[in-house]
């Protein structure tokens, strides 16, 4: 064989070794960006998640709708044990949906007072603890009160339809 021959054959062995090094390389980056765009795509899904669970439960203190509202102290205390309310949101509430007449929801809330003439409702949109003016003919709070009070008050909206 003579020597540009052997040159030849060399040059290709060479080449074909070189587009297999370029090959394995391509094929590391490839891997390392399937990695990384896993690693994103979880950031992603648990930062999602974790978004849509303070905008709706947990930023209600734990809402849950309810038939009726406990009418009575003995009652009022049998929901709030069973409600089991602590660390940040201590207290129970159960209250009128602002809104939505005959609808009632129950939360884990801070305590807080409602002032006078006004009455406790839980917001429409986010459930959280809010309060209207008290448009009852009767029974509206002529002082302020905090929520393990409100079973005291007799609004005409604390009636189901």
């Amino acid at each position: 064989m003579s020597s540009q021959g052997f040159r030849t054959i060399l040059a290709r062995q060479i080449s074909k070794q070189q587009e297999c090094t370029v090959d394995r390389n391509h094929k590391k980056d490839w891997k390392k960006k399937k990695v990384r765009d896993s690693f994103e795509m979880a950031t992603f899904r648990f930062v999602l998640i974790s978004i849509l669970m303070l905008s709706t439960g947990w930023a209600a203190q734990n809402f849950l709708p309810v038939s009726v509202c406990p009418r009575d102290k003995d009652s009022w205390k049998l929901e709030s044990d069973r409600k089991n309310c602590r660390g940040d949101t201590p207290d129970y509430l159960c209250a009128a949906i602002e809104n939505q007449v005959g609808n009632f929801g129950e939360i884990c809330t801070k305590f807080g007072l409602t002032p006078s003439n006004k009455c406790a409702v839980l917001n429409e949109q986010t459930h959280n603890l809010d309060s209207v003016d008290c448009k009852a003919p009767s029974g509206c709070p002529s002082k302020p009160y905090i929520p393990a009070e409100l079973w005291q008050c007799k609004f005409d909206f604390m009636e189901k339809a």
